[in-house]
């Protein structure tokens, strides 16, 4: 999953901070305990996601964690079509 949260955040051009609240989000974390990991405030926590929401125009948490769920399926899907019928 953490290749897949990468090249989501490469291709949403997400910050670092951005990118470690994607990735605690999508171990299913809640904003408090976000914060704790990353030693900032749950308001911190709440910028980053109002940010990576913006960049990605996703709505919520399961809305995002869809997203990157997506996106590695694509790029799983992706080699498969370019080897193409054996």
């Amino acid at each position: 999953m953490r290749l897949a949260i990468l090249a989501f955040a490469k291709r949403y051009q997400l910050t670092c901070r951005e990118t470690e609240v994607v990735t605690e989000v999508c171990t299913g974390l809640k904003n408090k305990a976000i914060a704790a990991r990353m030693s900032v405030s749950p308001a911190t926590v709440r910028l980053h996601l109002r940010g990576v929401y913006r960049k990605t125009a996703v709505a919520d948490k399961p809305e995002l964690i869809l997203a990157v769920w997506k996106l590695s399926l694509e790029a799983v899907k992706q080699p498969e079509a370019e080897q193409g019928p054996q």
